[in-house]
């Protein structure tokens, strides 16, 4: 709770790194701290800049946002970056489909990418797979797109560079509320062989007013799973067992930003998120500097959180005691054969 309450005070450093020529996707960049994250890339040198929203309207105010704050900074110099709008709902499988598919009309590589996606339920919502919304929002699409970003990123010349630190880098937005699941939120998915349709079902969403906290906690523990996996996949290593992409988590800790959009009018729930928007929460902008540190991890952030500008020191019991490792194993399973059905689902 301290963390919380002293967060705007002690904010994540600007980073002065430099991405002249590259290509870089930031996914979720309409608002909030994925908006911010945008503008940074753009001022700081991104040769091509791709941005997504969930509707084409949003795309398109999202690029001419980015380019009136180049245009209106002084500090800005160098050539504008190509900012290519593009659309994906977080919820529908389609959707990211199709994003992949524009992407790759559109691009031979990505150089970096941060796929900032992130809901705080108020109520219970069903996504068009049958998972539940947030849990579908925050680590099952992200773990989708990822796996179909990373070939994209193995294309990057930047795989040849000496420095891990200046290889390409997949950033997903995650929380440290991850690591505030509490055994008897986590006990009834704890052996279950499906945790994420357990997890999905009404009953496991707890109604009143932390339900939906409860809730966001537990689906950021299942992207901490998944984004373990993928940073260790033998596909993204060089023959030194060293990470050619290096793939990583970040907090950015409270923030001022439309997390909560669909509580925000949850009686008191909503009332509780704009008292701390108001008044503890960091700026979306501040917020914005862990996702562009996090694009310099070296080797020691592969498979690690990246929050307040180190690696989270946080005790992260449901990764490191058995029953914790069998259960993200487990979940990762699930994962992997979502992945291979939405896949065959589309001749892939």
């Amino acid at each position: 709770m301290l963390k919380v309450i002293t967060a705007r005070f002690h904010p994540p450093k600007p980073s002065s790194r430099r991405f002249d020529g590259l290509t870089i996707l930031v996914v979720g960049a309409s608002t909030g701290i994925g908006l911010e994250a945008a503008k940074k890339l753009a001022a700081q040198g991104t040769s091509t800049l791709i941005i997504t929203a969930r509707d084409e309207a949003k795309a398109a105010t999202t690029k001419a946002t980015i380019e009136e704050h180049i245009a209106s900074s002084s500090a800005f110099s160098g050539p504008l970056p190509v900012i290519v709008p593009l659309v994906v709902e977080m919820t529908s499988p389609d959707s990211i489909y199709n994003l992949v598919n524009r992407l790759k009309q559109t691009t031979n590589h990505l150089d970096h990418a941060i796929i900032s996606a992130g809901l705080l339920a108020g109520s219970y919502n069903q996504a068009e797979t049958g998972y539940e919304s947030s849990l579908q929002v925050n680590a099952i699409s992200p773990t989708l797109l990822s796996t179909h970003l990373l070939p994209l990123l193995l294309a990057s010349p930047l795989v040849q560079k000496a420095s891990v630190a200046e290889r390409p880098h997949l950033t997903l937005v995650s929380s440290g509320a991850a690591w505030l699941a509490s055994r008897s939120t986590i006990e009834p998915i704890l052996n279950s062989a499906a945790p994420l349709r357990d997890l999905s079902k009404q009953q496991a969403f707890i109604p009143g007013v932390m339900g939906g906290q409860r809730h966001y906690c537990l689906t950021k523990l299942m992207l901490e799973y998944s984004m373990r996996h993928l940073a260790f996949l033998p596909d993204i290593e060089n023959t030194e067992k060293k990470p050619k992409v290096l793939v990583a988590s970040v907090c950015p800790g409270a923030v001022n930003s439309d997390l909560s959009r669909h509580s925000a009018n949850s009686g008191v729930v909503g009332m509780m998120a704009k008292i701390v928007n108001n008044t503890v929460a960091r700026t979306a902008e501040q917020g914005a500097n862990i996702y562009i540190s996090s694009l310099g991890l070296g080797e020691e952030g592969r498979g690690q959180m990246w929050t307040d500008d180190h690696i989270s020191k946080d005790h992260k019991v449901f990764l490191s005691t058995p029953e914790g490792k069998t259960l993200g194993d487990r979940v990762v399973k699930e994962l992997q054969s979502f992945v291979k059905e939405m896949d065959i689902k589309r001749g892939m």
